[in-house]
């Protein structure tokens, strides 16, 4: 089994909501050790995330003993005590790509859309950016353990997604759902 998956999935099949938002929840529900970084396009993406996340926390965390820290500075970061006030190890932190995560590395990164829409989808020149940053950020930030997920639109042949399955040397597991089926439906 790798520590590599893709998802692609059509525009508003909720890949957020069950990849970047529930997902690291319940995993810092089993573990809340662990240190979990999802990156997105911008900043008001990892702020909802943020927001998102907390809110499953206060309301299902103490049925796994998890609540949320006292000392949590931001919408976007997010860490964990027990019921006792014991801080946890973990954290879920969220922030946009072009955000600062040198010095951050984690169990699990969630790369979330990084292209905001078609439009910069369809520019080789931010196609090309994206690779660069997963390339020069991502990559080498990466633990043996670590376990990467990219969740995507698939708006060009060329995106992030499109280089991973072509040029990465790591096996990577998929979910490919297209919008359209090859007949064009």
């Amino acid at each position: 089994k790798s520590n590599r998956l893709i998802v692609n999935l059509p525009p508003r099949h909720s890949k957020t909501t069950f990849c970047s938002v529930n997902f690291p929840v319940w995993k810092i529900f089993k573990n809340p050790n662990l240190s979990i970084l999802i990156i997105t396009y911008g900043d008001d993406l990892s702020e909802e995330i943020g927001t998102r996340a907390r809110s499953i926390i206060k309301e299902y965390g103490a049925l796994f003993n998890v609540y949320l820290s006292t000392h949590t500075a931001s919408k976007t970061k997010i860490k964990f005590m027990d019921c006792d006030g014991k801080e946890y190890k973990g954290k879920i932190e969220a922030l946009g790509y072009k955000g600062a995560i040198t010095g951050k590395d984690a169990d699990i990164i969630i790369i979330d859309d990084l292209i905001k829409g078609p439009e910069d989808a369809l520019s080789p020149a931010q196609n090309k950016k994206v690779v660069e940053f997963y390339k020069s950020a991502i990559f080498t930030r990466l633990f043996e353990h670590s376990i990467v997920i990219v969740v995507s639109t698939r708006w060009s042949k060329t995106d992030l997604t499109g280089w991973l399955l072509d040029n990465s040397v790591e096996e990577w597991d998929k979910l490919i759902l297209p919008a359209m089926n090859d007949e064009g439906e």
